[in-house]
């Protein structure tokens, strides 16, 4: 992840967030997709958020890179 910009992870992590609550949101009422199905996405999203979240803290624990 070193190549990717800081704000553009900020931006993903956002999106990713928002994605993470509406398929929570639909996993509680009615939704097209089968219940396996949704909780995997909501588990794949949350690895993916997860993994955007630390970047982006360990890059402000490290500061701006060099090089």
């Amino acid at each position: 992840m070193r190549g990717i910009p800081s704000r553009f992870l900020m931006a993903a992590a956002v999106v990713l967030g928002l994605v993470l609550v509406v398929l929570v949101s639909a996993s509680a009422s009615s939704s097209l997709l089968p219940g396996p199905v949704l909780w995997a996405l909501v588990v794949l999203d949350a690895i993916v958020l997860s993994a955007s979240v630390f970047e982006l803290a360990r890059r402000r624990v490290r500061g701006p890179e060099r090089g």
